[in-house]
């Protein structure tokens, strides 16, 4: 995990990965089998995130691109979510297997993703 920050406070199981420049906020959960991949430029990740299992935050999707993720405080990402936002405000909720894109928008606070049953 070289390039990763964790802030007092954080907690990040031995079994998740993380790859790149990283900054893990206090009071942070990282659950086993979650992965968060830096390949483009850091992620950020602020404080009292809850960070579920298999859940994958990237943003390395566009090669493209070059820019910081940054994710607010207070979010819930559920089990299976796949997230690649620019950037994440505070307080969201993303449930079981919802996947919010690589077209560089913005979630903004309080909001709910969820994964639409077909």
């Amino acid at each position: 995990m070289s390039g990763v920050v964790i802030e007092k406070g954080a907690y990040v199981s031995q079994d998740a990965t993380i790859v790149g420049e990283v900054t893990i906020g206090k009071g942070t959960f990282i659950h086993p089998r979650a992965e968060i991949i830096a390949d483009a430029g850091p992620i950020i990740i602020g404080q009292f995130n809850i960070i579920e299992e298999l859940v994958k935050i990237t943003n390395g999707n566009d090669p493209n691109q070059n820019y910081v993720v940054i994710i607010g405080n207070s979010n819930t990402f559920e089990i299976g979510s796949e997230i690649s936002a620019k950037q994440i405000g505070n307080s969201n909720t993303f449930q079981v297997k919802s996947k919010y894109g690589y077209d560089g928008r913005r979630i903004n606070i309080f909001c709910l993703k969820y994964n639409r049953l077909t």
